[in-house]
């Protein structure tokens, strides 16, 4: 009867040990998954950034100064 015991008893440690370690795992792929979606909202808003910075770079010289002084304070915005 002792011998049962011990290797029930073993079992029920191994069981849970193998639980604990699926537990951090699980919870690592959670982080994992966390982290990938930030950094796609990241490289999706710095790509939004590429373009508007593109397009902006596009503009005559005339066009960037009317809309540098749009943003002045106390001056409306003409458009």
């Amino acid at each position: 009867m002792t011998w049962v015991s011990v290797i029930l008893t073993l079992l029920k440690l191994a069981d849970t040990l193998f639980s604990y370690f699926q537990q951090q795992k699980w919870i690592g792929e959670g982080e994992a998954i966390q982290i990938a979606k930030a950094s796609a909202e990241i490289m999706r808003k710095s790509g939004y950034a590429k373009k508007a910075l593109e397009e902006f770079s596009a503009k005559s010289d005339s066009d960037v100064d009317d809309f540098l002084r749009g943003l002045e304070p106390g001056e409306p915005d003409s458009k």
